[in-house]
């Protein structure tokens, strides 16, 4: 039986044939043929190489992964406004695996969740008409800072979606997004049980961008989960953000969210938690960036402020310890980050004091690093460490990545 998904993408493909056998005389900005649709597009090639060591004090084995993350896509040209994109992606353990890849069997090392996958990664029709922009089918989707619906690229499996996405810009200052997403393909790859997750999501995200350039979201997001384990996570987020910056010679970024959570669907009665997220940082002239912020997902030990579908990696720490859920007590993150470009090249140095929202416990500490040059826009480098020092939350963890990138 087909998927409301697979409907909406036979349909999509039936008008796409249509609009061939239209006369496209007199049309801007359009192809006149099937051939020049195709050869009027564009591909691309990104391969990331990483090495990534863990020491965890809970491991009597150290982690080294060495991985190579290839993908190769392609986009056509636009027939009416209508084009296609698809891009493969292989990641590819080098050498032995001495990591625990989430579904490798190798329980004895620490995580590492850069499993070894070949997989249709995006495969979506766009659809672009007077201010209306609409994909349907696998896509990656980041919305706002991704702290909800992201793609998780920092791992080598990207994570994408089977969806529909609309957006509409066509009044000035004014941006409506609409989303209807019926599986996640999660960065855990399909050989892990939670590699998918069917569900029945809608999105709805709206944002006005003043005359100064701030910027207020509001936003819902009703996630209905299908995998018969994950049912009663289903939920539903409300929640607004507000973000912009004043000044001239050092201009002050700031930005305030607020997020309310609760049982959606077949969610449990106890998913009820809010989210609070502050942030205020001054950028002198130099460039250089300092971001003293505040972070609460709640929790009442029970049930805590979830984000299943975020690039959670860019939250709480670059050692993971919380990326895989909140714990049930919740999560206090009191950070301060320093931004500093150098001679091209990129400095960024954190710290975290996390603490339990329910019970004040100290969970722990950690100091994040990273180096990042670009070379020739085609060329990356990055070298990352993380210390994360345990209270009463997890063990001592110490992470390091080395990654070089390149894309044509």
């Amino acid at each position: 039986m087909m998927t409301p998904m697979g409907r909406l993408c036979f349909t999509t493909i039936l008008i796409a044939l249509g609009l061939y056998s239209i006369p496209l005389s007199g049309q801007e900005n359009s192809v006149s043929s099937f051939g020049e649709w195709i050869g009027g597009g564009k591909y691309w090639i990104e391969a990331r190489y990483r090495v990534e060591t863990v020491d965890q004090d809970s491991f009597d084995e150290d982690a080294f992964a060495s991985t190579l993350r290839t993908q190769l896509g392609f986009e056509t040209a636009d027939i009416k406004g209508l084009s296609f994109l698809a891009e493969l992606e292989d990641v590819s353990s080098i050498g032995n695996d001495q990591f625990n890849s989430g579904s490798n069997g190798r329980g004895e090392f620490p995580l590492v969740i850069d499993p070894d996958d070949t997989e249709l990664n995006q495969a979506y029709f766009q659809y672009l008409v007077s201010g209306n922009r609409v994909r349907l089918g696998r896509q990656a989707v980041v919305l706002d800072n991704a702290r909800f619906f992201g793609d998780v690229d920092f791992r080598q499996n990207q994570q994408t979606y089977d969806a529909l996405m609309w957006m509409n810009t066509a009044l000035d200052g004014h941006r409506f997004i609409y989303g209807y997403m019926d599986k996640a393909r999660r960065f855990l790859s399909d050989e892990n049980p939670n590699g998918e997750l069917d569900m029945q999501t809608h999105v709805i995200n709206y944002r006005y961008r003043f005359p100064n350039q701030s910027d207020l979201v509001l936003y819902g997001h009703f996630i209905d989960m299908e995998n018969p384990s994950l049912v009663s996570r289903s939920h539903q987020n409300v929640g607004i953000r507000y973000s912009g910056s004043w000044g001239v010679e050092t201009k002050w970024l700031y930005a305030f969210e607020y997020a309310d959570q609760s049982p959606h669907a077949d969610g449990a009665d106890t998913n009820e938690a809010d989210y609070l997220a502050l942030e205020l940082a001054p950028k002198f002239s130099n460039q250089w960036i300092l971001r003293l912020g505040y972070e609460q997902l709640s929790g009442d030990g029970t049930y805590a402020f979830q984000t299943p579908l975020g690039t959670n990696h860019k939250f709480n720490g670059r050692a993971d310890l919380f990326a895989g859920g909140t714990p049930p007590n919740g999560l206090r993150d009191s950070y301060v980050k320093l931004e500093v470009p150098v001679a091209g090249v990129q400095v960024n140095l954190a710290y975290h004091d996390f603490q339990s929202d329910e019970g004040n416990l100290d969970y722990g500490t950690e100091w994040d690093l990273v180096v990042s040059k670009r070379f020739r826009q085609r060329f990356g480098l990055t070298i990352a460490y993380s210390q994360y020092n345990a209270e009463v939350f997890a063990t001592d963890t110490q992470k390091f990545w080395l990654f070089g990138s390149f894309n044509y």
